[in-house]
């Protein structure tokens, strides 16, 4: 064609004579190179006719006219036989016969004109076995992406016009076989750099069926950000998992000699609608085409911002600094107002530091000559309360046995609860979601209809003392993490094999109907009854978890590593012919992603600094059918917690692990309680007892160590009551009540026997020795009784508040704090107050603490400020000194604005660590997890069961293929998917929906759905794709061109979410969807 490109180039505005043209002929060969550089390709071949035959050639011969049509004719350069042989073929196209037309119309439509009526002569370099071969190649491939039809026929293109094309001669050069000359081996040609692009843009985004991994990593057998539009054809056109052409095919994108043109035809782009003559290509759905994506509009919200400030924090600082200079500009005007005064330390009202002594002169006998003018100054409703209060006081102090008895069995008998439903909740659903909210509702809708999701049994591989090591490999260069060494996945190999044998006795108490449970028996199988092999997803699945197989890489010529890493780019890989010869398929017959089994590296997976091990079990909603699980998972965390290697430390979890963990916490939490209970007790013993030093029996009688003693007692009481009470009611309680009840009760308690006890103290020096003891303590009552009243009401109000929260642990806390604060009211209003009158009593008779049998009958009550009163007293009057009250005031204000500053920082957000015990085997497991693992957790979609399916309308709302809405569900979800930095969805979604309509269309590539019709019945039997054989006599559930209908919808459903993938049909909805 180039000669024909040079005559219209040198000839094409002149009109030559004989002689001139033939010194054109012998001068031609000379000028060939150079023009050659300037010569700018024709699309068509036969526009060079055409200008040969209307302009150039008016005066020439017809000899020398049948000469250029000889020199422009397209030539063939190869051409298959019966035998699946190319052989050499250096002549024209040929007509193809009807069998081989027909194959031509179907898949190199794109070569046909839009005019071409089915049935017309074809003329091509292809012959049809080699047509007849070409389909069964591409038949394989044709499921998996067909999913976007430009990108379908983009591939169908670009090996028709290799394999057909009439010029083959200007881009193409057969390889010959060494021995055989007419035998092509191979083929070398040039293709442009528009048409390879065009090819890649409109499969880049393309998913295969049943995955979420993109067809050019299958093509290119690298990441996805690693393949290119080169590495894409270079990896179609090699001999891989499905080779297009029988031929090893090499493309180049340079014009050099003998090559005189390129292979250049249009592509078809994802985003766009093309005619054909036989049926129009439709433009692909977001889901298969980015560029058909129109993204959701999510404008990032406007924060503005004053000296790098937000307007938020630059509006505290302001109205801070401006309480600050108000404060201090008060500050300046009172000092120099008062400059005769002291500013630094005022002297403290006479009133605050009365402790009582100078008013015995002034009142002599207060408790006989009962003070009412000052009670009946004060409101009403107080005063009833304090005569209430003092009543109540003296009537305790007088029944204190009956008091103690009742009050102890009281609590006693709300303790006792405990004993009748102690059930406590440790699962975080139920503990941290609100019953009624919509994520619980879905996730009971979809535990309910779905079956809750899989037990996960996850093992974290390190090795911190070994190093990563480098190597090279046909001229690559190879990095590979620390773990990725032989004696490491060796003994992964070990640690599988003995997880796999490790077995249990269930049920454990049954001797006679146990039976032993191992992995085989509870793990998924994704792919049964086909393959019965557990779901494992390791690094060893890449060897199809045999030892042998990898030790032959080991031991042998193959390079295991590289396979690694090959499987680590491609594990849809099928075949690896050039590194290992093996799959990269799991021995249960899915891919392993690579995701999922290497973790804590940045680009590449070889270069992982850990590995992981992750083995999935059935999880049933009936909690009964889980027990077996149960059990076998406790000795496997038996098994990895005793594991040891010199090597390798592992982390780990299983699906119970949490909850027993958590189930864990509250035995170490009860140490705790007893320890903080004991130091309180300690505490108050010390606090309440007078340090005097006149003898030492004076010294015991003025200690409160029994008192102090039930004081405590009586806080425990309340706690154990309140669980008790709640027992009853079988209400469940939960570790935040079990953990913060007694040490929030202990507080609260024990700050009312201080405020008795210190009344106390002032009281009995105003009254006289002859003042009954009920008398004092009702009197006692009377002064702080309304201020603890009130105290808890308040405390009690302020935590029922919190009952209005939907969380369950936020309500759960506040209706046990309530109940507690207001049970322990009780008892120090009974228990507590009896007890306190009896300690009156020993001391008033002068018995020693603890010792109370010894009697001191010298013993005379003075008082004593203790040395917590003394150092109040300093610490008050540094306290009110009028600039300290100023700075103070400042300092809690600007507390109070630092946390509203810090107030946007906060994640949102629960660490589960937290719940755990600090020395949990999670919690490196969790750290490990979250710098190493590469990937998420699954999100579902579900749409509602009054939804139908069957009516295309319908369905053309959640599905995702061409057809489908625009703004579907699917498609609308992978539209999110697409902008990471708005969105947690991390990969492109896909519906059951679409991969049902593809399992139902009748196909010869990808014969999915068939059935048989049973001997002398009408009852069908679904002919399952992976045990279908010819004495089946299985027909297509549906004729070619007949559409879905809403009986067809409904009646093969069941037959597609038992149907397991093959390679025959990719399309099986049971490991997916079932």
């Amino acid at each position: 064609m180039e000669v024909c490109r040079l005559v219209v180039k040198y000839v094409g505005s002149k009109v030559l004579n004989r002689r001139e043209f033939k010194k054109f002929l012998l001068d031609m060969n000379e000028e060939y190179d150079k023009v050659l550089q300037h010569c700018e390709p024709i699309h068509r071949s036969d526009e060079a006719a055409l200008k040969l035959d209307s302009i150039m050639f008016p005066n020439l011969s017809f000899l020398f006219f049948q000469l250029f049509l000889v020199l422009c004719q397209q030539t063939c350069v190869m051409r298959g036989a019966i035998d699946n042989t190319i052989y050499y073929f250096n002549n024209s196209s040929q007509p193809l016969d009807t069998e081989g037309a027909t194959i031509f119309e179907e898949y190199c439509a794109s070569m046909l004109p839009l005019n071409h009526t089915l049935g017309a002569p074809i003329k091509t370099c292809c012959s049809t076995p080699q047509l007849k071969d070409f389909r069964s190649r591409i038949a394989p491939l044709q499921p998996l992406v067909q999913g976007c039809q430009s990108c379908m026929h983009n591939i169908y293109k670009l090996s028709c016009e290799i394999m057909c094309s009439e010029n083959q001669s200007d881009f193409a050069r057969p390889i010959l076989d060494v021995k055989n000359k007419s035998v092509v081996v191979g083929l070398d040609f040039v293709i442009s750099h528009r048409m390879i692009a065009g090819i890649y843009n409109s499969c880049a985004s393309v998913l295969m069926p049943n995955t979420n991994h993109h067809i050019i990593s299958f093509f290119c057998g690298t990441d996805p950000r690693d393949c290119g539009p080169e590495s894409m054809i270079r990896g179609m056109m090699k001999q891989s998992e499905f080779p297009l052409t029988p031929i090893i095919v090499n493309s180049s994108k340079e014009i050099k000699p003998p090559f005189t043109d390129v292979l250049n035809t249009d592509t078809y782009r994802c985003n766009a609608t093309y005619p054909m003559f036989s049926s129009p290509i439709s433009k692909c759905s977001c889901v298969n085409c980015v560029d058909s994506c129109i993204l959701p509009n999510i404008s990032d919200p406007i924060i503005r911002y004053i000296m790098n400030l937000t307007v938020y924090h630059f509006i505290l600082i302001c109205v801070y600094a401006a309480i600050a200079l108000a404060f201090i500009a008060i500050l300046m005007y009172n000092y120099y107002r008062n400059r005769t005064g002291s500013v630094l330390y005022d002297s403290l009202p006479a009133e605050l530091l009365d402790t009582g002594v100078q008013t015995i002169e002034q009142e002599p006998n207060p408790l006989l000559d009962y003070d009412r003018a000052s009670y009946m100054n004060q409101a009403k409703f107080i005063t009833v309360v304090q005569r209430l209060l003092m009543k109540w006081g003296m009537l305790v102090s007088t029944k204190y046995d009956f008091v103690i008895y009742s009050s102890a069995v009281f609590a006693l008998f709300l303790t006792l609860g405990v004993s009748f439903h102690f059930k406590i909740t440790s699962d975080p659903v139920k503990l941290w979601s609100p019953p009624k909210s919509e994520v619980v509702k879905n996730k009971e809708f979809f535990d309910q209809h779905f079956g809750p999701f899989y037990r996960t049994e996850q093992i974290i591989v390190k090795t911190p003392r070994l190093k990563s090591k480098k190597g090279n490999f046909l001229g690559l260069n190879y990095t590979f993490g620390p773990p990725i060494k032989d004696e490491i996945i060796e003994e992964i190999f070990r640690i599988q094999q003995h997880i796999f044998s490790i077995s249990v006795r269930y049920p454990v108490d049954d001797d006679e109907d146990s039976k032993t449970i191992q992995l085989k028996d509870i793990c998924l199988k994704p792919t049964a009854p086909y393959n019965n092999n557990c779901a494992l997803f390791s690094v060893t699945q890449y060897f199809q978890n045999s030892v042998v197989n990898f030790r032959r890489g080991v031991n042998g010529s193959d390079h295991w590593e590289i396979h690694l890493d090959h499987c680590s780019f491609n594990p849809l890989s099928i075949e690896d012919p050039l590194y290992f010869a093996s799959s990269c398929l799991g021995d249960f017959g899915g891919p392993v992603d690579p995701k999922l089994v290497f973790g804590g590296y940045e680009t590449n997976s070889v270069e992982a600094n850990s590995l992981i091990i992750t083995y999935i079990v059935e999880n049933y909603l009936k909690g009964s059918r889980n027990e077996p699980a149960l059990a076998w998972e406790q000795e496997l965390l038996a098994y990895l917690k005793n594991y040891k290697h010199p090597e390798i430390v592992l982390s780990f979890s299983a699906e119970r692990s949490i909850q027993d963990e958590i189930d864990r916490q509250p035995k170490q939490e009860i140490k705790a309680v007893f320890i903080s209970y004991a130091v309180m007790f300690v505490y108050v013993c010390i606090t309440l007892g007078k340090l005097t030093t006149k003898s030492f029996c004076g010294f015991m009688i003025k200690q409160k160590v029994l008192l102090g003693f039930f004081g405590v007692l009586m806080v425990f009481l309340s706690v154990s009551s309140t669980i008790g009470v709640f027992c009853y009611l079988k209400y469940e309680l939960n570790l935040i009540v079990l953990e913060v009840l007694p040490f929030l009760i202990l507080a609260v308690g024990v700050d009312n026997i201080f405020l008795l006890v210190d009344q106390y103290s002032k009281v009995t020096i105003l009254a006289s020795t002859n003042t009954p003891v009920p008398a004092v303590v009702g009197h006692v009552l009377a002064k702080v009784g309304h201020g603890m009243l009130v105290s808890v009401v308040a405390q009690a109000c302020t935590f029922s508040i919190g009952a209005i929260s939907n969380i369950p642990v936020v309500k759960s806390f506040a209706i046990f704090a309530t109940t507690a604060i207001v049970i322990n009211f009780i008892l120090q209003m009974t228990f507590f107050l009896a007890i306190f009158a009896l300690d009156a009593m020993r001391e008033r008779a002068g018995r020693l603490d603890i010792l109370l049998c010894i009697v001191d009958p010298d013993f005379h009550d003075e008082y004593q400020p203790s040395l917590t009163e003394r150092t109040f007293e300093l610490f008050s009057r540094f306290i009110f000194a009028r600039i300290i009250k100023f700075l103070l005031f400042l300092c809690f204000v600007g507390v109070w604005f630092a946390s509203l500053y810090a107030i946007p920082s906060i994640n949102l957000g629960l660490d589960q660590t937290k719940a755990l015990p600090t020395d949990s085997y999670l919690k490196p497991y969790f750290a490990d997890v979250f710098a190493m693992m590469k990937t998420g957790p699954p999100i579902y979609f579900m749409v509602m069961p009054d939804f139908r399916y069957e009516n295309s309308s319908e369905m053309n709302k959640i599905c995702s293929a061409e057809t489908c809405n625009e703004y579907s569900l699917t498609n609308q979800i992978n539209q999110y998917s697409l902008l990471p930095n708005k969105s947690k969805i991390a990969t492109s979604t896909f519906s059951w929906v679409d991969v049902y309509i593809s399992w139902l269309k009748p196909s010869k590539e990808t014969p999915c759905c068939y059935f048989q019709t049973l001997n002398g019945t009408n009852n069908t039997e679904f002919c399952p794709s992976y045990s279908r054989s010819k004495e089946q006599n299985c027909t297509s559930c549906l004729q070619p061109k007949e559409r879905i209908t809403e009986h067809h919808f409904s009646q093969y459903l069941p037959w597609f979410l038992a149907d397991v993938p093959t390679r025959t049909c990719p399309f099986g909805g049971k490991p997916l969807f079932w």
